[in-house]
């Protein structure tokens, strides 16, 4: 399978045998196993689709550098567009109806309209993808912290300070843990509390499990800049979870 584009920099989407990426200035949905364009969304406004495109209920959710947009999954029909303050790499993420996104602060909209719930802000732009469990919204800013809010409120309910630089990794949540990179340092913490876990947590003999502070990695010129992956010892063949599994 082949399709040319004009050129991407994002992770594209696949449910039920369509694939949606960004390319250009369009939105594209594509046969999953041939390759075959399904609908090519209209240009947008100004700008290049900038996000990786997230689906949920019916509809595809990305971002340009001007708006974010939810299109009709079917037929690439615009539904409606927000207006973004400023330009940031955040990937929406869509839970219980809410797309949650980063733009100069934390945002939530209303799926279906558009319309906003709330804005948080209390620092630098966002340019992390949030994640969301258990009614919070984890997501690192430019000011070098790391966030947890409630999703219904837009309040905040614990933040951490993670070092000197900005946030572009996103964060992973299980088990009560959350797990996120800034520079070349590791961390895990508490997801109800925030606070960083001591070296070893001992429990019942099958939920034995090694928590640590943080890993400093040692390699020059590398940065923690993507969403780490989750592997359960506890899981069959070490399956791999991503944030909220």
């Amino acid at each position: 399978m082949e399709f040319r584009l004009a050129g991407t920099w994002y992770f594209p989407a696949v449910v039920d045998g369509t694939l949606y990426i960004g390319s250009g200035s369009s939105l594209f949905a594509l046969d999953s196993r041939t390759g075959q364009k399904k609908w090519k969304s209209s240009p947008v406004d100004c700008c290049y689709m900038d996000t990786s495109p997230v689906v949920a209920d019916g509809a595809i959710y990305a971002k340009s550098r001007g708006y974010l947009r939810a299109l009709d999954s079917q037929t690439g029909q615009e539904k409606w567009k927000f207006k973004l303050d400023t330009w940031t790499a955040s990937s929406p993420a869509v839970a219980d109806g809410t797309v949650y996104f980063g733009d100069a602060y934390l945002a939530a909209v209303d799926s279906r309209t558009g319309s906003l719930k709330w804005k948080f802000s209390d620092g630098g732009k966002i340019a992390a993808s949030p994640s969301i469990a258990g009614g919070v919204v984890y997501v690192g800013s430019y000011d070098g912290i790391f966030y947890a809010v409630d999703s219904q409120t837009g309040q905040l309910k614990w933040k951490f300070k993670a070092g000197a630089g900005g946030f572009i990794s996103s964060p992973a949540v299980a088990e009560g843990m959350i797990y996120f990179g800034n520079g070349r340092t590791m961390y895990a913490l508490d997801s109800r509390t925030g606070r960083r876990y001591g070296r070893r947590t001992r429990g019942a003999s099958s939920n034995r499990r090694r928590r640590w502070l943080r890993m400093r990695f040692t390699w020059a010129a590398s940065t923690a800049t993507c969403t780490p992956w989750i592997v359960s010892p506890e899981r069959e063949n070490g399956a791999s979870r991503q944030a909220g599994e």
